[in-house]
């Protein structure tokens, strides 16, 4: 028996699914480099953020429209042309009449910003007669309007503003209120058209980003949580009593001798996602001293593989043992 595929279905519902996933990847990785900002004066980095949230969100527009306009078989192709724009605002004020709801006046501003990000600012510098960054103007003028002028730092020489903490918590704030409030409406949009759009992938950047609790109202309270657990790892390896095969395999290892003044520069990095080149360096360095490192790479591929099975003599129990077979 054939069973005919329901074309709209797959495109409200499997398509979707993988675009709100899509979305989830950008949005996360956009406040993940937001927190490793200092300045906005770091123009590679206010670019990749800008353009990673501007991305993500556009997205979950385009998500909204799809699942709440009626569309004619006839019109298909109208409609998919109609999607074919990079206006955040445009596509904001689409979904207010498809939908009788719409953003406040804070996050309608922010739209903007991302809307003139991406429709033009993201190739200024190809023009000859650009001559600053406009990405920094338009961040700054928005924090500035929008954020407690106490609660704003700015650099000491440049006179430009500090991506601090509260820099960072109101920015997080701003994005989680978009993405949480078009979220909202994917899964209302999901019930309206029966499909299983809003579901979530498991562990996945997009789980983490609308996966958050009401609690939650900022996105990077999200990262300060990682950088949390990360140090707390840290500190459990380095004062565990605790033995397995694989601690065992750890604490076989020769540690190099690092600089150990630089271990809290270090550990600042990783806790926003960054390996330092510091420590890259120094590696490197006490590597060219040691000469042939090649056992000592292979031993290091093996730890964080979760592939290769240590000994299983720290199993005692029976049907622990058939369970790991």
């Amino acid at each position: 028996m054939n069973l005919k595929i329901d074309e709209k279905f797959v495109f409200k519902n499997f398509n979707m699914i993988t675009e709100l996933d899509i979305a989830g990847e950008f949005i996360y990785d956009g406040i993940h480099t937001l927190n490793q900002m200092h300045s906005i004066e770091e123009t590679a980095l206010l670019f990749s953020f800008l353009y990673h949230i501007s991305v993500g969100i556009e997205r979950m527009q385009k998500i909204i429209i799809v699942l709440f306009e009626d569309i004619p078989k006839e019109q298909q192709e109208e409609f998919e042309k109609s999607l074919i724009t990079h206006s955040h605002v445009a596509l904001a004020t689409r979904i207010a009449k498809l939908t009788n709801k719409k953003l406040d006046s804070r996050e309608n501003e922010f739209l903007q910003v991302l809307s003139n990000f991406y429709k033009s600012v993201r190739y200024d510098r190809f023009n000859m007669g650009y001559a600053f960054s406009k990405e920094q103007k338009m961040i700054r003028d928005y924090v500035e309007k929008n954020v407690i002028a106490e609660k704003i730092q700015y650099h000491f020489i440049t006179n430009e503003i500090i991506i601090s903490d509260n820099v960072k918590e109101f920015l997080g704030k701003v994005i989680r209120k978009i993405s949480g409030f078009y979220y909202n409406l994917i899964k209302e949009g999901s019930d309206k058209n029966n499909t299983y759009t809003s579901e979530l992938r498991s562990a996945s950047k997009a789980e983490k980003v609308f996966g958050v609790s009401e609690d939650e109202k900022s996105l990077q309270e999200q990262k300060i949580k990682e950088g949390i657990a990360l140090k707390e790892l840290l500190i459990y390896l380095r004062n565990t009593k605790e033995k397995n095969s694989f601690v065992r395999f750890l604490d076989e290892i020769e540690p190099l001798e690092l600089d150990v003044e630089l271990l809290n520069e270090y550990i600042e990095e990783l806790s926003k996602g960054i390996v330092s080149q510091n420590l890259i360096d120094e590696v490197e360095y006490l590597y060219e001293e040691k000469g042939d490192i090649k056992r000592r790479i292979d031993i290091l591929h093996v730890v964080g593989n979760t592939n290769v099975l240590f000994d299983m003599s720290d199993i005692d129990d029976e049907d622990q043992i058939d369970e790991a077979k």
